[in-house]
């Protein structure tokens, strides 16, 4: 084995670790981070990794540029420093992986981190969820925030996802063999940990997958007039899925009969005088008030000054009751908007959109469904608000860019 070979596998599996650990101990990512920076200043000083720079990176940087900026203005220095200090990844990986392989490298080790990541919390999920059956007998400990306790469900589901993505793509480079056994076991476990997630926003983004999967297979098999019956029938089959399965009917008549109240009159509706608000009800008001609040201040509240703009708002229409929890607006887009202003929701929106660009323009799904996993959760989570959210979507979308920006594209091709 060459120098070369011995240093791209050691680069691959630092790559692993990270991916391994930010799912399943978040707080010791940072031990993997150190790690991949030796190697990585290793590679430098041996002419291993040459500098090259990509939009992905760049859009990232000039994200948390934005956040910078806005603790100029901002009334609360403790909150900001905490804030930037969580969304330190949209510098590091940028800057990690600005140094590339000439000849490429493969996602099988990460993969493989992420893999493994979302299994232990599988394991750990049950774990929990068996010790709250035993004391309550109920089958909804195994049901979203009991099962997954590590990680908000949302969060998780989306990791899920993520892992499913990544094992189709494991399938067409043959990672594991040809045997087809072995990545329908992994899909089963990275499905099941979506629906055990019991996330609404998840649980919509797996239909949509399935829905986009079988229109490519009708298309492919039948021809464009069954593919067009189909894509109609859709819509019609996503609801009587969704209204016939237990607790998930239940989430949509409940968000449904507040849809129709709220868009009746938005005002109206958040000025209700209400002693306990749901998560739907919650969800729409305080996206109404962060609208507002974006509106008066195009430019961004400053970093920090979310919860402060906010609960001024809400304590204006009588929700008191609603501000006391300082809920976040449950909508990344919003977030960023209030936060930062009009040019930081535009670099968060070039981010997604670059990702699904790369995806199609090289016929790559994975990096494509990354970036379409984070547009749709974010409509109803702030989704890089959290530091394992942040730091798991900048690490995939950053090294899957990385990836198939390499020189030589035979490193995704005969991974």
């Amino acid at each position: 084995m060459t120098i070369t070979m011995r240093y791209k596998k050691v680069y691959e599996v630092s790559l692993a670790l990270m991916a391994f650990l930010m799912l399943v101990s978040p707080k010791l990512i940072t031990i993997g981070i150190i790690l991949h920076f030796g190697i990585t200043v290793m590679g430098i000083y041996k002419r291993k990794l040459v500098f090259g720079v990509n939009l992905m990176n760049v859009l990232m940087v000039l994200l948390y540029s934005t956040y910078l900026v806005g603790t100029i203005y901002t009334n609360h220095p403790d909150i900001a420093g905490k804030y930037l200090e969580y969304k330190l990844a949209l510098v590091i990986f940028p800057l990690l992986f600005s140094f590339k392989l000439p000849e490429g490298f493969s996602l099988k080790y990460p993969g493989i981190g992420m893999f493994s990541g979302v299994i232990v919390l599988m394991v750990l999920g049950f774990i929990n969820s068996i010790s709250l059956f035993v004391d309550s007998n109920s089958m909804s400990s195994f049901l979203s925030g009991q099962f997954s306790y590590i990680h908000h469900p949302t969060y998780f589901a989306s990791f899920a996802f993520a892992g499913m993505l990544l094992v189709n793509y494991a399938k067409e480079q043959h990672w594991f063999g040809a045997e087809k056994w072995k990545y329908i076991g992994l899909v089963i476990v990275m499905v099941l940990g979506q629906l055990l997630s019991f996330s609404l926003a998840g649980i919509l983004v797996l239909l949509i997958y399935v829905g986009f999967v079988l229109l490519k297979w009708v298309q492919s098999r039948f021809g464009k007039r069954y593919f067009i019956t189909v894509l109609l029938l859709s819509p019609v089959v996503l609801f009587l899925i969704i209204s016939n399965t237990p607790g998930l009917n239940t989430q949509f008549e409940t968000s449904k009969k507040f849809m129709l109240s709220y868009v009746n009159d938005p005002i109206a509706f958040i000025k209700v005088d209400q002693t306990y608000v749901q998560g739907d009800e919650a969800r729409l008001i305080m996206w109404t008030v962060a609208a507002l609040e974006f509106a008066d201040h195009p430019m961004g509240a400053g970093t920090g000054n979310v919860d402060e703009k906010l609960t001024a708002r809400l304590e204006e229409y009588g929700q008191s009751e609603v501000a006391s929890h300082n809920y976040n607006p449950h909508n990344q887009y919003l977030q960023t908007a209030v936060e930062v202003g009009i040019v930081g929701l535009i670099f968060l929106i070039s981010i997604i959109a670059y990702a699904l660009y790369l995806g199609f323009r090289i016929k790559n799904m994975f990096i494509a469904f990354i970036g379409l996993n984070l547009a749709f959760n974010s409509l109803f989570e702030s989704m890089l608000q959290r530091q394992s959210g942040i730091v798991f979507f900048v690490f995939w979308l950053c090294l899957s860019a990385l990836m198939l920006l390499s020189v030589n594209s035979k490193s995704y091709k005969n991974s």
